[in-house]
C-alpha cells in the first residue's frame, strides 16, 4: 500500500510529474468525449483538446485522422497518421490507415509503398493485397495490379468489405473500394451501383466522379460517362 506522497515520489523517480499525470487524465477525458459524439466537427474539437493536453496521445492522433478521412480531408488525415507513426512506428494498424489516406488523396504510388511495408510483415492480409492492387491499377500498372488481385483473393476481399458495411453503411470509401473488386469480378452493374452509393455519401469527391466516368467508358457506355 502506498500513500499519496509515496506515489508522487515514485512517479518523479520514473520521470513523471503530477502535471504530466493530470494532463494525461484530462486528455483521456477529452478523447472519450470525442468517441462518444457522432458529430465529426465535435469529434475534431475534442481530439484537438486531448492532443493539447497530451501531444503524444497516439489514439487521439489516429481518431483525428479517421474523422478527417471520413470528412474527405485526406491530406490532413495523412499528417495525423504520420504523427501517430512517429510516436508508435511499429503499428501496422496506423500504417494501414496512412495507406488508405494516401489512396484517398490520389497519392497512389505512396500508398503502394505503405501497403508493401504492411505485407512484408503480414503477407497473408487479403485486403492489403487488394488495396495495393487497386493502387497499382490507378497508376496504370495493370500487370502488377492483377498479380496483387490474385494474391488478395477477390471473393475474400469482397466479403471483408461487405462485413465492414454491415458496421458502417455510411462509409463512402468502403463503397468506392468495392467498385474495383466488383469490376474485377465482372459484376459491372453492381460496381456501378457502388459508385452511385459512394457519390451519394460524398458528392464532392472529384476522384470518385472521375473514376466513375472512366469505368463507364471501359464498359462501353460513353454517353453516361459524359454525364458523370
Amino acid at each position: 500500500m502506498y500513500l499519496w506522497g509515496d506515489t508522487i515520489s515514485r512517479r518523479r523517480r520514473n520521470g513523471e510529474t503530477g502535471n504530466n499525470v493530470i494532463n494525461r487524465e484530462r486528455a483521456k477525458e477529452w478523447f472519450e468525449k470525442g468517441l462518444d459524439t457522432s458529430d465529426p466537427e465535435e469529434k475534431l474539437l475534442y481530439y484537438a483538446r486531448a492532443l493539447k493536453s497530451n501531444p503524444e496521445y497516439v489514439e487521439a492522433w489516429i481518431e483525428k485522422g479517421n474523422t478527417l478521412l471520413e470528412l474527405g480531408v485526406a491530406e490532413s488525415a495523412s499528417k495525423c497518421y504520420d504523427r501517430a507513426l512517429e510516436i508508435g512506428p511499429e503499428s501496422l494498424k496506423t500504417l494501414t490507415y496512412k495507406g488508405n489516406a494516401l489512396f484517398a488523396a490520389s497519392r497512389y504510388g505512396e500508398a503502394v509503398e505503405c501497403y508493401k511495408k504492411i505485407l512484408s510483415r503480414e503477407p497473408e492480409t487479403a485486403e492489403t493485397w487488394l488495396n495495393k492492387g487497386i493502387s497499382y491499377a490507378r497508376i496504370g500498372n495493370a500487370q502488377k495490379a492483377l498479380d496483387c488481385f490474385d494474391r488478395g483473393k477477390l471473393e475474400e476481399a469482397l466479403e471483408a468489405y461487405e462485413k465492414a458495411l454491415e458496421l458502417r453503411m455510411d462509409n463512402a470509401n468502403t463503397w468506392f473500394n468495392m467498385c474495383d473488386v466488383l469490376a474485377s469480378l465482372g459484376r459491372y452493374e453492381d460496381a456501378l451501383g457502388c459508385y452511385n452509393k459512394a457519390l451519394k455519401l460524398d458528392p464532392r469527391s472529384t476522384s470518385a466522379w472521375n473514376e466513375k466516368g472512366d469505368f463507364l467508358q471501359k464498359i462501353g457506355r460513353p454517353g453516361e460517362a459524359l454525364k458523370a
